[in-house]
């Protein structure tokens, strides 16, 4: 199958009033608790503080995207030889100037 354009739609009547407020929060919390952005092929690898709330925050932040915005692909990982918790936001053609745009990650934190 050749590489074709994702449709990159995010859907958020996926989402509960609520769900929503609460997405937005969570965006907000890990913009801040990251302490380093990597950018890759197809998307970007956030370096989140180490912490147990952080951890959470960002599992939680994962559910909910997962919900709105299924052409992304989120993995929450720990980083071993730091110890320190991993976000990966990828996808495929066009997602990362989504993802850009919907997070503000690149602005200005170091690689």
């Amino acid at each position: 199958m050749p590489d074709s354009p994702l449709k990159l739609f995010c859907d958020l009547g996926a989402l509960d009033p609520a769900q929503r407020a609460r997405r937005a929060e969570l965006a907000r919390l890990v913009r801040a608790n990251t302490t380093r952005v990597v950018e890759g092929a197809i998307g970007f690898t956030l370096h989140l503080r180490r912490d147990d709330a952080v951890l959470r925050q960002a599992a939680e932040f994962v559910e909910l995207e997962r919900k709105c915005c299924s052409f992304l692909e989120l993995v929450l990982r720990e980083d071993a030889a730091t110890g320190d918790t991993v976000l990966e936001v990828g996808g495929g053609v066009g997602a990362k100037a989504f993802i850009v745009a919907e997070m503000e990650i690149l602005d200005g934190r170091p690689e």
